[in-house]
């Protein structure tokens, strides 16, 4: 063998390993990682973490592989993003979540002062009723002195 055909041979290893490479970059952004020490889906992204997953050496990545380690810079820095976004969604989950109750609590606290106007509105009317029938009786008491 020539200088060829070992520079073939390098070529494709150096393309075997990309392509582990990138298949556990790519498991490990989608986070379905088969690494058993992060099935549970709580791992850093970085070089030792891609190592362990792709089932390489953090040397072949730093020294072979530069695009790679850019990749997976990009994506750590893609997730982070994503990551602040559901922190964000939390809070404004957990911010509507105390609205609703707030607003549970004023719907409570305004059917019991509506059930008090309610009794005073029921009294009233009790009470015009009954001043109603005096004043008839009143009035046909008046008329009937007056004739």
């Amino acid at each position: 063998m020539g200088v060829n055909g070992e520079s073939n041979q390098y070529r494709r290893r150096w393309e075997a390993y990309d392509s582990r490479l990138r298949q556990a970059l790519k498991r490990l952004v989608e986070g379905n990682a088969t690494h058993p020490d992060f099935q549970d889906g709580r791992y850093r992204l970085n070089v030792s973490t891609l190592a362990k997953e792709a089932g390489t050496s953090r040397n072949v990545i730093y020294h072979s592989h530069p695009k790679v380690r850019k990749d997976l810079k990009a994506a750590k820095k893609r997730r982070a993003k994503v990551l602040s976004k559901e922190v964000t969604a939390d809070d404004k989950l957990r911010e509507l979540r105390k609205e609703v109750s707030e607003l549970k609590f004023q719907r409570k606290r305004l059917a019991t002062e509506n059930a008090g106007l309610q009794a005073r509105l029921l009294d009233v009317e009790t009470n015009q009723g009954r001043i109603a029938f005096i004043c008839r009786k009143c009035q046909a008491t008046w008329v009937q002195t007056s004739q």
